[in-house]
């Protein structure tokens, strides 16, 4: 079976790009790869299934306030940890996103959480508490989550 990879461009700045026509930002095209690892590389590499989460949290507030990195460190602390204690790795990035309601686009400061772990009952639920109470404690319409398959080794 053939296996697709997308790239996800929306994070990244698209210099030297005229708008579209209805002055709504061009969305870049998907970039295609039929390059698929071979089936024997986990073992090969004694790595184990897992997977990869990216969270993706925005530090603006609704009313353009920040987020600061105290509330952050404190969030990261009291609610992401704990349910990941095993390691994670977070990114400062610049973020960009479309209002859901006013369609408008911006950016923001945001920070990206990388989460490599085993595929365990609670998982979801797990992920579903840290975007729920990030929304909810920053007045945020969303924390973007990205989920791969495949297998590590640490």
């Amino acid at each position: 079976m053939q296996r697709y990879t997308v790239a996800l461009l929306a994070l990244l700045p698209v210099a030297c790009q005229a708008p579209a026509a209805d002055n709504r930002p061009a969305t870049p095209a998907p970039v295609l790869s039929d390059a698929a690892a071979p089936p024997d590389i986990c073992d090969k590499l004694h790595a184990t299934a897992s997977i990869q989460l990216t969270l993706m949290f925005g530090m603006t507030r609704p009313n353009g306030g920040v987020i600061t990195e105290s509330e952050w460190r404190s969030f990261l602390r009291d609610v992401i940890t704990p349910r990941f204690p095993a390691g994670l790795t977070v990114q400062n990035s610049l973020g960009q996103w479309q209002d859901r309601t006013t369609g408008r686009i911006g950016t923001e400061p945001s920070r990206l959480v990388w989460i490599v772990t085993e595929g365990t009952p609670d998982l979801a639920e797990k992920i579903t508490s840290i975007r729920t109470g990030y929304m909810q404690k920053f007045a945020q319409q969303a924390v973007g989550l990205n989920v791969v398959r495949g297998c590590s080794s640490f």
